[in-house]
């Protein structure tokens, strides 16, 4: 099927053209709501994949993968972006940022041994819980007033880097929720 892409113009303007309104728009959401373009790229992905004839037992991975070779270059753009508005707490980055890395090893290693399916359902899991947060969380209601130290933060880190690996998305798509719960994002 890959050969289609190449030997029928039209179909590749139309699959390029997919690709390139799926970044606008990952990219206005990461931008209006602070999460990661992975959300919307991902599923996107998924589904455009196996038109190129990419098969089943590799269509998440691959979707994944391909999302987190997006987010290296865009979160640098980003975060150079928020630091000249002031808005990266550089103590809460060195604090997590070892959590995070260490969780990006565990869902590294988690992604490669399970089953596309199982990353599929880990996806949808995740995004159902992160857009009912968004949808119903009362402005203003949060767990506490700062987060959390010891062992809570250190999860909190480590769940960051292991399940934005493992779906295929920034840090934003977790961070920002849990941030906002502890009363550190208004």
């Amino acid at each position: 099927m890959i050969e289609t892409l190449s030997a029928d113009p039209v179909f590749f303007a139309s699959f390029a053209s997919a690709l390139v309104f799926t970044g606008a728009v990952a990219g206005l959401l990461a931008g209006l709501l602070g999460v990661g373009g992975g959300i919307v790229i991902v599923p996107v992905l998924f589904l455009l994949f196996p038109l190129i004839g990419v098969e089943n037992t590799v269509l998440m991975h691959l979707a994944v993968g391909t999302s987190l070779a997006t987010i290296i270059p865009t979160s640098i753009i980003s975060a150079r972006s928020h630091h000249r508005r002031g808005g990266v707490d550089f103590d809460l980055l060195k604090s997590w940022s070892p959590l995070i890395f260490v969780g990006v090893l565990i869902g590294s290693y988690v992604g490669s041994v399970v089953k596309g399916e199982v990353l599929t359902l880990i996806f949808a899991l995740v995004a159902i819980v992160v857009a009912l947060n968004m949808a119903f969380r009362k402005e203003g209601v949060t767990l506490a007033d700062e987060l959390p130290t010891g062992a809570i933060r250190h999860g909190l880190g480590l769940l960051v880097g292991s399940f934005s690996v493992v779906m295929g998305i920034g840090g934003g798509t977790l961070s920002v929720p849990i941030l906002t719960v502890f009363n550190l994002i208004r």
